[in-house]
């Protein structure tokens, strides 16, 4: 079961939203594998995986 983030207190601030950062190098921020890895991140698949894996406590912010 676990413990979740969001269920650790009763005094839990409110969802936030923050960034989700894809990090490369400068010369390889053009290359096609970084824009498939922002292509392929920001989809639908991957924002159901986060919503229903980390019950709250990651809200995708794309």
């Amino acid at each position: 079961m676990g413990l979740f983030q969001n269920h650790a207190s009763p005094c839990v601030a409110p969802k936030a939203v923050g960034p989700h950062i894809i990090a490369v190098q400068r010369v390889d921020k053009d290359k096609p594998c970084a824009q498939q890895l922002v292509k392929a991140y920001h989809s639908a698949e991957v924002k159901r995986f986060i919503e229903s894996k980390f019950n709250g406590a990651l809200v995708p912010a794309f």
